[in-house]
């Protein structure tokens, strides 16, 4: 991104001039011509002043490199010195520096100056790459970037909600709390699971805590060929299960540590539901 010159920088950065008496007028195109003017003025000292965070930055990163420890160190301090005589926050040079690196493609400025402040900094993020793409050769206006920027993210939350969810997730809330979300769970299991909840009379976490100390893993009966005609092995544990089309095999283990492999479901049952065992 091809830096301002000075004279314009500070041209851009001071608020346009209007004479008192058109601050009474009634016409409202004025009040619409100030604030263009001065949205374009802040526009030009904003992109000037993230090119100068940019060197800024490139000199801080630059002495942190330093073949010395005590050159290192003295990095740091001159950054966290700097940072003070100014009252910055530890991050602003580098998110300044982000805007100057992500629009750096842009040669001509111009391109940019239609656009403010707020619309310049979301450009930042790699989901809208293709809108800088084209601020290379076209100049845009807010309304034609926000434009897109709406198109792209509807584009991506619609293919983000065409994936399945998968069936457990874990979200942390702005306090740092975990919580696991659990997805897929069919009707009949829910309204199991809600009728038992709500007969235990007991808060929803402390009801999960009891079921799960009550779990014991289940074992199966899986159907195998025998020397002479199929045979059902007790006692199996299940360790995997398909996953079309890198697997399309449910896996599992008996007694003695063999593993066994089976392809459909109707060959295997849970030995807890299992009364006597089917004919081979």
């Amino acid at each position: 991104m091809t830096t301002l010159p000075l004279e314009r920088t500070i041209q851009q950065g001071a608020t346009p001039n209007f004479s008192e008496n058109l601050l009474d007028s009634d016409d409202i195109s004025i009040y619409g011509e100030m604030l263009n003017e001065c949205l374009r003025s802040l526009t030009g000292a904003f992109l000037t002043a993230c090119d100068a965070a940019r060197l800024l930055k490139s000199k801080f990163d630059l002495a942190q490199t330093g073949s010395t420890v005590k050159e290192r160190k003295q990095a740091r301090l001159d950054r966290q010195e700097i940072q003070e005589r100014y009252g910055w926050t530890a991050n602003l040079v580098n998110s300044f520096s982000k805007v100057a690196e992500s629009l750096s493609v842009v040669e001509d400025v111009q391109n940019l100056e239609l656009l403010d402040i707020n619309t310049l900094k979301s450009l930042c993020s790699d989901k809208f790459a293709p809108i800088v793409e084209q601020l290379k050769s076209d100049r845009l206006t807010v309304v034609e970037v926000r434009g897109q920027m709406t198109d792209i993210n509807k584009a991506l939350k619609e293919e983000q909600q065409s994936q399945p969810k998968p069936m457990k997730q874990w979200r942390r809330t702005k306090e740092g709390r975990r919580f696991l979300d659990l997805n897929g769970i069919d009707a009949d299991t829910g309204d199991e699971f809600d009728a038992k909840y709500k007969y235990s009379c007991m808060p929803l976490p402390l009801f999960i805590r009891d079921l799960l100390r009550q779990w014991k893993p289940d074992t199966y009966v899986v159907r195998q060929m025998g020397e002479e005609d199929y045979v059902w092995v007790e006692g199996c544990k299940l360790l995997e299960t398909p996953v079309p089309p890198v697997s399309l095999w449910y896996v599992f283990e008996n007694k003695s540590g063999e593993k066994l492999r089976v392809a459909g479901d109707e060959e295997f049952q849970l030995m807890s539901k299992v009364s006597s065992l089917p004919s081979g």
